[in-house]
């Protein structure tokens, strides 16, 4: 019991693993693909995406699958449409919407046959093959399989053939040519033998039962689906354990033991539930029915058949619906129900017509016997081979003769130059003896000149070192001068304004009185500006506090801050909140960011009659950020280089009052977060600047000081090895 559970408990936490990497393997996808500006790129990434969810969210990948068509048509990359259009044509083929899926693997064919894209070319074959079975068009699978068999043989992968084998197989079972079918089964199942390869023996053998059900082998077919299910092993996946219960079910049903046969048709209806295979689910039903017609029990068949008819035709499978009406048609006239009888019947027999008409039994015949010419052609080509393989061996042959008399003179050639060499050594050897003497000497001498070169290395060091220390003092002196010259020009600039406020009371006269506004205003803005310089110090040189930070209530402040002194309604200010925004940064450097680009859009509002000014706030969190944009239609900014914009003192208006220095704040406090900033414009020509935030500025923290502490460790190892190699040289 105790084995059992540590089992259990490592499946458990194995699985929960496994699934934490997907996840993560998800998000680094997505990131890669928000990021990247490349269609091609773009087109690789989301196939990517859709392998991860294929097996997982079908629905989500075949969204995908549409932008990547989409992006590989505007690209005119041949390959990447080719693989787009395959993936698509699959996912719509898992979806059973075999007709668009038929049309897209076609689409995908004809471009790789015309690009020779022999890599893909396998797979389209393959899937369009199947498709055209599901879809009842016998004729256009078997011509597709046995230019994928022609195709796999001329690539030599022996896999690949027993795998076409095997679909070639499966079609001739739906045509119920039953011997054919398992001639090309027998042939599948001999190469997989030969290469000893186990993929996929255990359906080949349950495929191999069904044929020998059909051709009344009740005991061999019984064989086939327990070695199938030996193979299959303990963990043996549903859909292969629903294939062998259906194959048991049929045996069983073929020998009227029926209480057996309905034991596994209801286990393979439950298992093919359970797995969504409409087609299984369909055959369990039929077989269902076809044992209550036998024993009469005409109700519950027609319960069956409804059922059956129901998935068959939403799933579009017409061989199940021809087996539905003809047992609908059987049961009716059973119970003297002439009218559904007749329906069913002719539904019957204008659907069967449609598939196995005289047009198909030609087409059938025309695909055979354009297969038998390739054979008997590749059997012509393969007698030739042998006689051109026999003149080879006597060719190779008279070589081998010549290259024997060749090596017996070069023998002799060498025992004589192995003596001139030995000669040769022995005057080398004298001579490397004084040339050992004289590297000892070179080696003597390198030492001193490395003495010397660590003693230099170390005289330059230290003076990098007092450079590096000169340039930290003089870049604490800059920002304390800045500090300092902010902080003292303040009082007396606060004199100015009291003064200018006195003159404006005590003054009547309109000239003077004029010159103490201009005055006032030209003081004020100064004010600003020395504000937003002592604030540039405060953002370089203040110690970051992280905590939990509510932007609707920051937003909300700022936002009457800056319309306190505006006309009511002259400025629709708004704010959309996506979900629940949690973010943990510092509240002061996020509201001097927000502040400058909401005061920005609002004193950069257009003054036209005809246009109503807005400032549209936009607030999601995504997966690893929180995504801030202002909006407004304001009257833009000038085409500039982004990192232009935001630089010190560059203005993008005559209308800017602060010398540019609003943006160069927002970048900086947007920076010192971990935050990004970027402007662009929309497609209506609005203005839009777009702040990424970091969700938890106190992990990001942790992750920096982290990764300096490695970075250390690396280089102290770094400098330790090459300490070691200079010791190990000298």
């Amino acid at each position: 019991m105790n084995r059992l559970f540590l089992v259990l408990l490592f499946g458990l936490t194995a699985n929960a693993l496994f699934g934490q990497l997907n996840v993560e393997r998800l998000d680094s996808l997505q990131r890669e693909l928000e990021s990247s500006t490349d269609r091609l790129i773009k087109v690789d990434l989301l196939m990517e995406l859709m392998r991860e969810l294929i097996n997982s969210d079908l629905d989500e990948a075949f969204r995908l699958s549409k932008s990547a068509v989409a992006l590989s048509e505007q690209s005119g990359d041949s390959l990447r449409m080719v693989k787009t259009y395959f993936a698509q044509g699959f996912i719509l083929r898992r979806q059973n919407r075999l007709p668009e899926s038929i049309e897209l693997l076609n689409r995908a064919m004809r471009i790789g046959e015309r690009n020779q894209f022999s890599s893909d070319l396998g797979r389209i074959y393959n899937s369009l093959a199947i498709a055209y079975t599901f879809s009842g068009k016998y004729a256009n699978a078997l011509s597709i399989h046995f230019k994928s068999l022609e195709f796999n043989e001329q690539k030599g992968t022996k896999e690949d053939v027993s795998i076409t084998l095997n679909n070639i197989g499966f079609v001739y079972f739906k045509l119920k040519n039953y011997q054919e079918a398992r001639s090309f089964y027998v042939r599948s199942l001999h190469i997989k033998d030969s290469i000893q390869s186990t993929f996929d023996v255990d359906r080949l053998l349950i495929n191999l039962a069904l044929c020998e059900n059909q051709l009344k082998n009740y005991e061999q077919a019984e064989n086939y689906i327990v070695k199938g299910l030996r193979l299959c092993g303990e963990n043996c996946d549903p859909p292969i354990r629903l294939e062998a219960e259906l194959g048991l079910g049929m045996s069983f049903l073929e020998r009227r033991n029926d209480t057996q046969a309905i034991i596994h048709f209801r286990e393979a209806y439950r298992i093919s539930k359970n797995l969504n295979e409409n087609r299984f689910t369909t055959e369990s039903l039929i077989s269902l029915a076809q044992i209550n017609i036998r024993r009469q029990e005409y109700a519950d068949a027609l319960i069956f058949l409804d059922e059956a008819e129901d998935v068959a035709a939403t799933a579009q499978y017409p061989d199940l619906l021809i087996q539905v009406f003809k047992n609908k048609s059987r049961i009716y006239y059973s119970l003297n129900e002439y009218k559904n009888a007749a329906i069913y019947q002719a539904r019957y027999i204008h659907l069967k017509d449609s598939i196995y008409s005289d047009e198909l039994i030609n087409n059938l015949a025309d695909v055979k016997a354009e297969f038998e010419e390739r054979e008997n052609l590749k059997t012509i080509r393969e007698q030739d081979q042998v006689l051109q393989l026999k003149e080879e061996v006597i060719q190779r042959q008279r070589l081998q003769t010549i290259f024997i008399t060749i090596i017996a003179c070069l023998g002799i050639a060498l025992t004589y130059l192995l003596f001139r060499f030995s000669r040769e050594l022995q005057r080398k050897r004298t001579d490397l003896s004084v040339k050992n003497k004289q590297l000892y000497e070179v080696q003597n001498a390198l030492r001193k000149v490395n003495r010397e070169l660590d003693q230099l290395v170390e005289e330059r060091t230290k003076d990098l070192a007092e450079i590096n220390q000169s340039l930290v003092s003089t870049n604490e002196e800059l920002d304390y001068f800045i500090y300092k010259t902010s902080h003292d020009i303040r009082g007396p600039l606060a004199s100015l304004l009291g003064l200018a406020h006195l003159g404006k009371l005590e003054v009547t006269e309109p000239v003077a009185s004029n010159y103490l506004h201009q005055i006032d205003g030209t003081a004020s803005k100064l004010n600003v500006v020395l504000s937003k310089m002592a604030k540039i110090n405060q953002i370089s040189r203040g110690e970051l506090q992280p905590t939990r930070v509510d932007l609707q209530a920051v937003l909300n402040a700022i936002i009457a801050r800056q319309t306190a002194q505006l006309p009511p309604g002259r400025v629709e200010v708004s704010i959309d909140m996506v979900g629940d925004v949690q973010l943990i940064s510092d509240a002061a450097l996020i509201e001097t960011c927000l502040e400058n680009l909401v005061s920005n859009a609002i004193k950069y509002r257009s003054e036209s009659v005809r246009i109503q000014p807005f400032v549209n706030i936009q607030v999601e969190q995504k997966m690893h950020a929180v995504l801030v944009r202002v909006i407004d239609n304001g009257i833009g900014i000038p085409e500039m280089p982004q990192e232009q914009l935001f630089r010190m003192f560059v203005r993008a208006s005559e209308r800017s009052e602060t010398g540019g220095i609003g943006l160069y704040l927002a970048k900086l406090s947007a920076t010192r977060i971990f935050g990004k900033l970027s402007y662009s414009k929309n497609e209506q020509g609005h203005t839009v600047f777009t702040l990424l935030l970091h969700p938890n500025l106190q992990q990001r923290l942790a992750q920096v000081q982290q990764l300096r502490e490695e970075k250390s460790k690396q280089e102290a190892l770094i400098r330790a090895r090459v300490q070691a190699l200079s010791d190990e040289v000298l």
